[in-house]
C-alpha cells in the first residue's frame, strides 16, 4: 500500500579473500554457507566464514545422506519405555522411543541425528515413519495391550504444523486399524509456538477423535500455565531435571510439588520422567504423581521383548 512502512531484513554472510577462497565461486559457495549459519542463529544477523563452519556443514551434509540411507535400508527401529501408575506399578503405557543402528557408527544418539533432521526436510520423512512403526506395533500387540494402555510418539514442532498432519494421521489409524484411544502425542511449547493459530486447530481435532495430548517437558518454559487452560492436554510429564534434583534440591522440591498439585486440581495426568532412585519414587508417591517414567521401572527395549516385560514384569517396591 503506498506510503506504508515497510521493515525489512537481512542475514548475512561473510567471506574474505584470498583466506577464505581465491576465487569467486570459492568465496560465493563459502559466503553462502556463512550465511546460512546466520540465518540459523536467528535471522538478521551475520557470520563469518570459517574451516571449523566448513566442516560441521559438511558433516552434517553427510549425516542427512547417512540418514537417508538408514531409512531406506531399514537401520532405525524404535525402543519402547515403560510407563508405570505409581499407585498399583501397573503398566500403563509405553513411550517410543527412535533408535539408528549405524552399520559402521553403531548406535547414534538421537541427541545427535534428531537435530541434524529438524534442520532440513528429513525430520518430516522420520517423523511420518515413527508414526506408521507405532501404529504397526500397535496393531501386532491389540490382543496382548490391557485396554487403557497407549504408546506415545514425540511429535516434532515442524511435523504438527504440517497443514494436512491431522489428515495423514487419522489415514494411518484407518490403514492398522488402530483405535485413536490407544496412541497419545508429546508435544512441546515449542510445538505450540511455532504455527499456534494452526496447531490449536490440530489439538482440537485430535481431541475430538480421540487422540490423547501430552505436554512433553512441564516447567522448563513460560506459557505452560496458558496451555493447561487453553489447549485439550490430557497428560504432563515432569521433565526430568526436577525428577533428578528432588533429593538435592530444597527449591526443586517446591516446584515440583506445586505443578504436581496444580495438575491434580486440573485433572491433568501426571508422568514424572527419569525416576531413578526409591527416594524420588517416594517423594511423587506421597505428592500424587500418577505416573512414573525411568530405569527404576525399566530400561528402553525392543520391541521383541515387551511381550515377555508384559507377561513376567519386574517386582516393584511400592
Amino acid at each position: 500500500m503506498l506510503g506504508s512502512a515497510v521493515n525489512i531484513g537481512a542475514s548475512v554472510g561473510i567471506a574474505f579473500y584470498p583466506d577464505d577462497g581465491d576465487e569467486v565461486d570459492t568465496l560465493l559457495s563459502n559466503a553462502d554457507i556463512a550465511m546460512y549459519e546466520a540465518k540459523q542463529q536467528g535471522k538478521n544477523n551475520y557470520h563469518l566464514f570459517t574451516e571449523e563452519l566448513d566442516r560441521q556443514v559438511h558433516e552434517r551434509l553427510e549425516m542427512e545422506q547417512a540418514m537417508q540411507s538408514g531409512l531406506a535400508s531399514g537401520e532405525f527401529e524404535l525402543y519402547y519405555q515403560p510407563k508405570v501408575s505409581l499407585q498399583t506399578m501397573g503398566v500403563t503405557g509405553f513411550e517410543a522411543l527412535i533408535r539408528w543402528n549405524h552399520p559402521e557408527r553403531g548406535q547414534v544418539s538421537p541427541a545427535e541425528f534428531i537435530p541434524v533432521a529438524e534442520e532440513g526436510s528429513l525430520i518430516f520423512d522420520i517423523g511420518n515413519w515413527v508414526l506408521a512403526e507405532a501404529l504397526h506395533q500397535l496393531q501386532e500387540w491389540e490382543g496382548l495391550l490391557a485396554p487403557g494402555v497407549r504408546i506415545a510418539v514425540n511429535v516434532s514442532s515442524r511435523q504438527l504444523s504440517q497443514e494436512n498432519f491431522v489428515d495423514h494421521l487419522e489415514s494411518l489409524l484407518k490403514h492398522f486399524d488402530v483405535s485413536p484411544d490407544r496412541l497419545e502425542l508429546e508435544i512441546t511449547e515449542t510445538s505450540v509456538l511455532t504455527h499456534e493459530a494452526r496447531v490449536r486447530l490440530h489439538l482440537e481435532r485430535l481431541n475430538v477423535i480421540g487422540v490423547h495430548i501430552s505436554l512433553d517437558d512441564f516447567g522448563t518454559g513460560y506459557s505452560s500455565l496458558n496451555f493447561l487452560r487453553e489447549l485439550p492436554i490430557d497428560v504432563v510429564k515432569i521433565e526430568r531435571s526436577f525428577v533428578a534434583n528432588l533429593s538435592r534440591d530444597a527449591e526443586t522440591s517446591t516446584i515440583t510439588y506445586s505443578l504436581l498439585e496444580l495438575c491434580q486440581r486440573l485433572d491433568l495426568t501426571t508422568v514424572a520422567e527419569g525416576v531413578e532412585t526409591p527416594e524420588q519414587l517416594g517423594f511423587l508417591q506421597r505428592h500424587g504423581c500418577r505416573l512414573g517414567q525411568g530405569y527404576f521401572f525399566a530400561r528402553p527395549m525392543a520391541a521383541g521383548d515387551v511381550p515377555g516385560y508384559l507377561e513376567n514384569p519386574p517386582e516393584l517396591q511400592i
